[in-house]
């Protein structure tokens, strides 16, 4: 069985399982192929406001699928570092730009092991449900290379570098316990409560307002690349375009009728 990416939607929510159970949901390049192509078609569905990342079985995704590395060892030295770079300039660094650049939030529920590629997906997310039985690795360095799915980027702005730096480089896996210590973790619960637990979360950003969502997660994932000047400038066309919907005059009359009812007014 190759294994295959499931896209589903329902109402305001999509979901995306990675679907390889038998192989920890290693990832094939086709697997690599549909995952892309399921988030770019979601890229500029405004009907969507939220993704939910799983992965089938007992496991998040652990990485690529070994035979598509061992294959590069009959290869020379030139003609394995052109494969890399091609790999990753084609396939992988697509996939996770891709991945970034939804305007949707990103939930990722994951149990068991988060592995290279699959590590980075669970980085990339906006919100994180984890299961007790989580285990989080980026073992490139014990590979004998360096990371290759963006995790050079990910890990500082999620963990700062001081935590990043032994992350990366000493390749041990972190335990579910580590990854909430470290704010990895949006929430951590038994194992048998991570679809009840993810599906609470869910519904309750989808009580939000859509611009709402999407603006504050584009706002917080760009302020690192921007200066102060940018960042409120930013910040003022971002509050400005939620302020002219439906959604703003709704959400203000609904607080200000609340406490009217409070106070007896």
């Amino acid at each position: 069985m190759s294994g295959r990416v499931d896209l589903r939607r329902e109402g305001r929510c999509a979901s995306i399982m990675l679907d390889r159970p038998h192989a920890k949901n290693a990832m094939t390049p086709a697997m690599v192929d549909g995952l892309r192509a399921a988030v770019l078609s979601l890229q500029d569905d405004d009907a969507v406001d939220v993704v939910v990342l799983t992965g089938a079985g007992s496991d998040f995704c652990a990485g690529a699928d070994v035979d598509d590395i061992t294959a590069l060892l009959a290869r020379g030295p030139a003609d394995r570092a052109a494969a890399f770079e091609d790999g990753m300039r084609s396939t992988i660094q697509p996939l996770m730009a891709a991945v970034l650049d939804l305007p949707q939030l990103l939930v990722v529920a994951a149990r068991g092991h988060a592995v290279g590629l699959g590590a980075a997906l669970l980085l990339a997310a906006d919100l994180t449900v984890l299961s007790r039985t989580a285990r989080i690795s980026v073992p490139q360095v014990r590979l004998g290379h360096s990371p290759d799915h963006g995790e050079s980027w990910l890990l500082p702005r999620k963990v700062g570098l001081g935590r990043a730096l032994p992350i990366a480089l000493l390749g041990a896996p972190l335990t579910a316990d580590d990854a909430e210590r470290f704010g990895l973790a949006t929430a951590l619960v038994d194992d048998d409560r991570l679809e009840a637990t993810t599906g609470g979360i869910v519904e309750s950003v989808l009580a939000l307002p859509s611009m709402s969502i999407r603006g504050t997660k584009r706002l917080l994932w760009q302020s690192l690349e921007h200066d102060r000047t940018a960042q409120f400038a930013m910040e003022v066309r971002t509050a400005a375009s939620c302020a002219a919907t439906p959604d703003f005059v709704t959400a203000i009359e609904g607080r200000f009728a609340g406490r009217r009812t409070r106070t007896g007014r």
